[in-house]
């Protein structure tokens, strides 16, 4: 049975630091700068501490446990140092801020409905640009510069990614015959959703074939099949198992292998589609027989198959091209919706994306200012000489980046106003439990240790209480409980 799809993004930005005359500083003061920049601004916002103590990077589903896994967790703990304190917290609205690695990342809050979650996929960007504003009047000095992109690589063999979670019924990884289907319906529409939300590059990265240009960022970058990894030979499909909430009811997939959008409405169709392909997976709607023989060989050919021709050889013995096996999911999509509605969003996002669908086998340039790699082909289209600035600058999360120049002259096509936008950086979603930790930092930030996605520890007298908030979505009396406790 489908449970409620509690979801959440995780970003990680590119972030650049170089001197007045563009020159990458050294690693050392790059890390300094990073540094700097995040603790200031959870510093300024008053953030609680997030406890890393209840994080599980190494556990996994049905056992699927490998080397890699530990490699990654000492690699990343390397990549984060031990002059990490101050930098990792939650703010008011709701979201984790901290570093990555190199990286700046963001975690949305909690969000039920897909167009809370644009609202606040596109806030975190608004959040980037207050932390860089901030840094540049507190803390700069004049020997250097900061820029700040939403992608997915860096054209040098390097990829960061923008994760989607999304809670499902424990149900599905229960058993091996369970997480068998779950696996085998999922990770073909992982490849085939690429064609509405990839989100357009010049090149091929990571050894793949040579292309000039292709639908995905990431496409490239990924290895096996399954694995709980997120940097080394990276998985397709992430057996991570970190729900975040009551294990007994959730597991949180966590997908690694979506492109970071700046469309509203490719944003929306990430969120929403997948939201319906997992309940069509909880409900037992969706037939096992779209499996590639070769997943990660069929990724890459999707990615670049901007045509729609390129056919994909299947366990089934059929053939099928990237934009056939998704036009398959959108059509069982609408079925499933007819028997069992979700929510008015639900069916405007298949109904738009059968509509995207249309036009892009018709003209892709139809899809320009919905789709992020259409949009990001015409760029490089219409400026070849410059394609690679022009496409980096549309990516620049800054007022002066294309993608906001486009957006004031009407360019792109929008889903959610600015005002929503503007609200979503300090206001939580008020059917999560992200509500419960923005009433924390707002109301009693002096009495709170710390703060997990899943439970919160009030200081009472000289000890620590913790509260657990294993229900992912906003419960009155789990907030009527915390008020009790503050007042105690």
């Amino acid at each position: 049975m489908a449970v409620p799809k509690v979801c959440g993004i995780e970003n990680e930005f590119s972030f650049l630091v170089t001197d007045t005359s563009g020159i990458p500083v050294s690693e050392d003061q790059f890390r300094l700068v990073l540094t700097k920049f995040v603790r200031n601004f959870l510093k300024h916002k008053r953030a609680m501490q997030y406890d890393k103590s209840k994080e599980s990077r190494r556990s996994t589903i049905l056992d699927l446990k490998d080397l890699d896994m530990l490699l990654e967790e000492i690699l990343h703990d390397r990549l984060v140092g031990i002059d990490a304190k101050g930098t990792d917290g939650f703010l008011e609205n709701g979201a984790r801020f901290y570093i990555d690695a190199f990286h700046p990342e963001y975690s949305t809050p909690e969000c039920l409905q897909p167009l809370d979650l644009v609202v606040h996929d596109k806030s975190s960007e608004l959040v980037m640009m207050n932390a860089l504003s901030l840094y540049m009047h507190q803390l700069a000095e004049s020997k250097h510069r900061i820029l700040i992109h939403k992608n997915n690589s860096d054209g040098n063999g390097n990829s960061y990614g923008s994760h989607l979670n999304m809670l499902v019924n424990r149900d599905l990884v229960s058993t091996k015959e369970e997480f068998q289907y779950f696996f085998r319906c999922y990770l073909p529409f992982q490849i085939a959703r690429i064609v509405l939300i990839g989100g357009g590059k010049l090149g091929a990265e990571n050894g793949a074939p040579e292309c000039m240009f292709q639908i995905s960022q990431r496409a490239d970058f990924f290895e096996r099949l399954l694995s709980s990894d997120t940097v080394c030979k990276r998985p397709i499909f992430n057996t991570r198992d970190e729900p975040h909430a009551r294990a007994s009811r959730y597991f949180r997939l966590h997908d690694i292998s979506t492109d970071a959008l700046m469309c509203e409405y490719a944003d929306f169709l990430r969120v929403a589609l997948t939201q319906v392909v997992l309940a069509m997976i909880e409900d037992r709607f969706l037939e096992d027989d779209m499996f590639p023989k070769d997943p990660i060989a069929a990724m890459r050919m999707v990615s670049r198959d901007i045509q729609f021709k390129q056919l994909i050889r299947l366990e089934s013995r059929k053939s099928k091209t990237g934009y056939e096996m998704l036009k398959y999911y959108l059509d069982m999509a609408e079925r499933y919706l007819s028997l069992h509605p979700m929510s008015d969003a639900h069916s405007r996002a298949v109904s738009i994306a059968q509509k995207l669908m249309d036009k892009l086998a018709l003209d892709p340039m139809k899809t320009v200012g919905y789709l992020d790699w259409t949009t990001s082909f015409a760029i490089a289209k219409n400026r070849p000489e410059k394609a690679r600035d022009f496409l980096l600058s549309f990516r620049e999360i800054s007022h002066d980046g294309l993608y906001y120049q486009l957006a004031k002259r009407g360019k792109m096509k929008r889903l959610v106003d600015d005002r929503a936008i503007q609200s979503a950086v300090s206001i939580a979603p008020l059917d999560t439990r992200a509500r419960i930790r923005s009433f924390l930092i707002k109301n009693a930030p002096d009495k709170i240790i710390d703060v997990n996605w899943s439970d919160v520890r009030i200081a009472r007298g000289d000890v620590g209480e913790s509260i657990e908030l294993e229900n992912p979505l906003f419960d009155q009396k789990d907030l009527d409980l915390i008020q009790s406790r503050l007042v105690l």
